[in-house]
């Protein structure tokens, strides 16, 4: 089941929608008539959808005209079932199922709200459509929506666009499901809603049924609670404390509450302050119950709010997450800033939004919980941003899973090339799935690595593709400050080839002793974290055998060798 919208399907599967006016799939809808770009042709459609193909593979770009599809079939002479049939199809390419919306037709949307469309996908067989990514947009299976608002001008209109991914396993029969979020504004009209279906290498006679979308304005149902400052003292559970509940309740909405236009210049932001607030900087949490459900609209954050006598320091923020964060919007990007966290404690965090992201700045952490999974984002959906000096932190027995994107580069400001930096203890896994990439790019020098430390984690890099599979550096972390140590040879006649693995960093006392105890050289010699390679200079020593002694912070080491 997608748990990401377990609320909603829960509604879906027990009570009617109170749905808005989308063009239906019924019998009493059907048409027969002639090919749009092909007069010689007859298709069987439903009054307001069409189906078609193009030749770039994009929803808008040139028709295939020599593609005309039908949308449904007949069953047992009585039963009409809206359907693709791969036979009239040109199977490298997708289908897409678009409702007929024009200026005088788009649909009306309630303002500052969330909808929910739903829609069924039922292949002929399992795995038959492709959920890869590949496609234009990072979509090949799944529903794209766009709401039309005014432009910032207030002389025209811009399109927000939304997508919802297929999942064979969604909820309670719908494996196509998005959610919608609505702005301020007076008017917001559903302008597109396009069904995009691609399939796996589809044979003669396979198919892939449809439901319609539906759509739902989720107010009309259990409500929506709109996420403002002002709002939030009712969810206090303490000074420093905020629970969002919402079984079969509201929805959380962030809302965006600036006087500017919502874009990418001018964001909106959700303020968490103690109450009453404090002058020192104290952390603050906002945690969200397992069957919460949280929408943010278009260029909406959080953050920290102002510490008492502060126009600029702010309170460290933690965002503990049990439940779901629907980030369908292509224009979702969650920063977080110095001193905030997102702890993953379950639920899920849908990425369907080719660019929305998770950004974790200098100062920052991501925390996956004790035991938890954490999928991250879907097959070239969503991203993942790490800046140099964040804090990557799995929990014992956790595991990250990247499904996507990693964008590794220095925090703002830097002026010299740094890396990601991260240990895997007790158990933790760092897993890149296939699909997964990253990308340093926009690094100084475009050298920014992953560098992990095992310390009684894992990791599993064969997702990434071979080019990005170098931009990971593992190092093996000794159960022991010092250990692993071992004289690889002469070199040179009076230098020694050691190896030396290293718990922390720190400066490490060698001595060269004979059998009689005798000190034949001795230095110091800095070590990392992980393996060491160094030389130590010997005076020219009579064929016999040696001891090498390793000293570092407390420990020591012996190794016997043998001069020939």
């Amino acid at each position: 089941m997608k748990y990401g919208y377990t609320l909603f399907s829960l509604i879906a599967a027990c009570g009617p929608l109170v749905a808005q006016d989308l063009p239906t799939m019924w019998s009493a809808d059907t048409v027969t008539m002639n090919c749009p770009w092909d007069s010689g042709e007859t298709i069987q459609t439903f009054q307001g959808w069409e189906a078609y193909q193009t030749l770039n593979d994009e929803w808008n770009g040139p028709v295939d005209s020599t593609r005309c599809l039908d949308l449904f079939v007949v069953v047992n002479n009585s039963y009409v079932q809206p359907r693709i049939q791969f036979d009239q199809v040109d199977t490298t390419r997708s289908v897409f199922v678009r409702v007929l919306l024009d200026s005088s037709s788009a649909i009306p949307l309630d303002s500052s709200t969330i909808y929910t469309l739903q829609a069924g996908l039922y292949p002929s067989q399992n795995d038959l459509l492709d959920t890869s990514g590949s496609c234009p947009g990072a979509l090949c299976t799944g529903v794209m929506a766009a709401v039309q608002v005014p432009d910032s001008a207030g002389m025209g209109s811009v399109l927000r666009w939304y997508t919802g991914s297929y999942d064979p396993f969604g909820g309670f029969g719908y494996p196509v499901e998005l959610c919608v979020p609505t702005e301020r504004f007076a008017s917001n009209r559903l302008r597109e809603v396009i069904l995009r279906i691609t399939s796996v290498g589809a044979a003669a006679g396979e198919f892939v049924n449809i439901d319609p979308p539906i759509l739902q304005n989720m107010d009309q149902w259990s409500g929506v609670q709109k996420l403002r400052e002002s709002v939030l003292p009712q969810f206090q559970t303490g000074q420093f404390d905020y629970f969002l509940q919402g079984f079969f309740g509201p929805s959380f909405l962030v809302m965006y509450e600036d006087s500017t236009y919502p874009d990418a210049a001018h964001q909106s932001y959700l303020d968490v302050s103690p109450i009453p607030n404090v002058a020192a900087p104290t952390n603050v949490t906002l945690n969200l119950d397992q069957y919460s459900t949280m929408v943010f609209q278009p260029f909406t954050q959080f953050r920290g709010g102002l510490i008492v006598g502060s126009d600029s320091l702010r309170h460290p923020f933690s965002f503990v997450n049990d439940g779901d964060l629907c980030m369908a919007s292509q224009i979702v990007e969650v920063i977080w800033s110095p001193g905030s966290r997102y702890v993953h404690n379950g639920g899920h965090v849908d990425m369907d939004g080719e660019r929305c992201c998770f950004l974790f700045r200098k100062g920052s952490t991501l925390r996956i919980n004790n035991g938890v999974r954490f999928d991250y984002g879907a097959k070239r959906r969503g991203m993942l941003g790490l800046r140099a000096g964040c804090t990557i932190d799995i929990g014992a027995n956790a595991e990250l899973v990247i499904n996507n994107m990693v964008d590794m580069k220095e925090d703002f400001g830097a002026t010299e090339h740094q890396d990601i930096i991260l240990a895997l203890r007790d158990g933790a896994k760092l897993t890149f799935a296939p699909g997964a990439r990253l990308f340093n790019g926009n690094s100084i020098g475009q050298a920014t690595q992953l560098l992990v430390y095992l310390d009684g984690g894992s990791i599993d890099i064969t997702g990434l593709p071979p080019e990005d599979r170098l931009k990971v550096r593992v190092i093996e972390v000794p159960p022991v400050d010092l250990g692993g140590t071992m004289v690889l040879g002469n070199v040179g006649g009076n230098r020694l080839l050691l190896h030396l693995a290293s718990r922390i960093d720190g400066l490490a006392l060698i001595s060269i002793m004979d059998v009689g105890g005798r000190a034949v050289a001795q230095e110091e010699v800095p070590l990392v974290i992980g393996p060491n390679t160094v030389r130590i200079e010997i005076p020219t020593a009579a064929p016999g055998t040696y001891f090498l002694r390793a000293e570092l912070e407390g420990t020591s080491r012996v190794e016997r060798f043998v001069v020939e």
